[in-house]
């Protein structure tokens, strides 16, 4: 089995999955063993901005002086962060994708970017997918014979997303 760890997978219009609908998923985990966990990076909460999250759980605002956003990543764990990052930031808990990002769902991490100490770029997302299926259905085709998602492998797309 090929992993897909560290891909963009996006869904092609005729994805019917509500789950998986018009969706751009980083790949954060892929194995046969244990499945696959990735973040939706192309769904906004339009309601909720990184400055306002910071203020509810009690954190210093973001250091950086302009909004940013928060991303919907996925509908499980929905009241967890994961924070899709540069490697240039590492903690116990972190989990390297690739040489060049990583995922951490920490409140230190949070803390680190609330005071400028946090890695270079970064992208909060709320909540996560689970991909097992929708990895199938993108590897797959529709009854129609027609593709129902495409694999980016090119490391240069997609990642000027990471806010700095």
């Amino acid at each position: 089995m090929t992993t897909l760890t560290g891909q963009l997978l996006v869904a092609m219009p005729q994805m019917m999955d509500p789950r998986f609908a018009r969706s751009v998923v980083y790949l954060c985990a892929h194995s046969e063993d244990e499945g696959a966990m990735g973040l939706v990076v192309n769904k906004l909460f339009a309601s909720l901005s990184m400055d306002e999250l910071f203020a509810r759980l009690s954190l210093e605002p973001s250091a950086i002086g302009r909004a940013r956003p928060v991303h919907f990543g996925g509908p499980v764990e929905p009241g967890r962060g994961f924070v899709l990052h540069t490697a240039d930031y590492r903690e116990e808990a972190t989990l390297m994708v690739g040489d060049q990002f990583a995922v951490t769902a920490t409140l230190e991490i949070l803390r680190a970017i609330g005071k400028g100490e946090g890695p270079r770029r970064s992208l909060l997302a709320l909540a996560r997918q689970v991909l097992a299926k929708f990895v199938d259905q993108i590897r797959g085709s529709t009854d129609d014979g027609r593709q129902s998602g495409i694999v980016f492998r090119d490391r240069q797309l997609g990642y000027q997303g990471l806010g700095g």
